[in-house]
């Protein structure tokens, strides 16, 4: 962190939280989280094939709970 002055530095400390916080479980509720955004921004367009969007969402949290099952 203490390399330079150029750079963002809220990026690396970004990626430096993912680094240390990235399990089995954080990748999958991440990308539940973005497609739920990309759902929102689509319904919030009046965009009608909102299906794409909807099965995003859904495959990221089935795979989330298989991750939470397999852990019991």
């Amino acid at each position: 962190m203490q390399g330079g002055k150029e750079g963002d530095p809220i990026a690396l400390l970004t990626q430096v939280r993912n680094m240390l916080a990235c399990d089995g479980l954080d990748i999958p509720l991440r990308k539940a989280v973005r497609a739920l955004d990309e759902l929102m921004k689509q319904l919030g367009q009046g965009n009608q094939d909102n299906k794409s969007a909807y099965d995003q969402l859904l495959n990221s949290l089935r795979s989330a709970l298989l991750y939470t099952l397999g852990k019991h």
